[in-house]
């Protein structure tokens, strides 16, 4: 079994006891096909770094798990038939990934962190060179890869600021 972080947003829509519900059917769903429940983080409303299907907010979910491969297909077809879900990632974490989840938990940053991801993109949007961040490469992909991660899940603009 591998270990996956996925990542959904709701529709602001819904009632609190609706969100309730649809969280808790997709919890269901993942332990009813063989996933074990780690971990579980709601972050609630938040304000999307860009419009998606015409709404300005969504509400965040994560849900940290180990299941069988099979079980993340039949889960994102699962998603693809919810109309009430703006938009949704699933990743595998590998044995990096898993600690990299762990200290995050204790409070490190990571591609969630908008605003120190903001400190390595310029106003047109693009992600600084190593050069001028001075950091390693290794680290440089990390932060290339947590800004795309964050651009796809509206945490992040695509364009900062080309008006100024």
């Amino acid at each position: 079994m591998n270990r996956y972080e996925s990542t959904i947003i709701l529709t602001p829509v819904l009632s609190e006891e609706e969100i309730k519900n649809k969280l808790k059917t997709y919890r269901d769903f993942i332990e009813q096909n063989g996933g074990v429940k780690i971990d579980d983080e709601h972050w609630g409303i938040k304000k999307l770094a860009y419009p998606i299907q015409k709404k300005n907010t969504g509400v965040y979910h994560i849900y940290d798990f180990e299941a069988p491969t099979d079980l993340i297909s039949k889960l994102e077809v699962q998603y693809k038939r919810d109309e009430s879900l703006l938009r949704f990632l699933t990743i595998r974490l590998d044995k990096y990934g898993i600690d990299y989840a762990d200290r995050r938990k204790k409070g490190e940053v990571d591609y969630k962190d908008a605003d120190f991801l903001t400190r390595f993109v310029n106003e047109q949007g693009k992600i600084l060179p190593r050069r001028l961040t001075g950091n390693s490469l290794k680290y440089q992909r990390k932060v290339a890869t947590a800004v795309k991660r964050a651009r796809h899940l509206a945490l992040m603009p695509y364009v900062t600021d080309l008006y100024k």
